[in-house]
């Protein structure tokens, strides 16, 4: 929640609510166990900003995030590749899982 409050999102609850669910999910399917919490809740706050149509950079998350970009980059790599299996069933996406930035 600290993090997306210094991104001044224009969803904020929409985002945080869905990073949250999103981070507690990649725990449990996607091999990132051994990760620092912040650096999976850059990458968690990253994937929901783009599946909720809001553009974010990734420079904009780490600053927040305290951590280094190419660590949230790859976290967030490992996690797209279950994307479609770590929203919230009731998400209602502008930009689907397929269609999430692959960097």
């Amino acid at each position: 929640p600290r993090f997306c409050n210094q991104l001044e999102l224009r969803q904020e609850n929409l985002i945080q609510k869905t990073a949250v669910y999103i981070a507690e999910r990649a725990k449990e399917i996607c091999d990132i166990q051994s990760r620092a919490p912040d650096s999976i809740a850059g990458a968690s706050i990253y994937m929901a900003c783009a599946a909720a149509g809001e553009k974010k950079p990734m420079k904009d998350i780490q600053v927040a995030a305290g951590v280094m970009e190419s660590t949230i980059r790859l976290i967030y790599k490992i996690m797209l590749q279950k994307a479609a299996d770590l929203f919230p069933s009731d998400f209602v996406f502008k930009c689907p899982p397929a269609n999430l930035p692959q960097s």
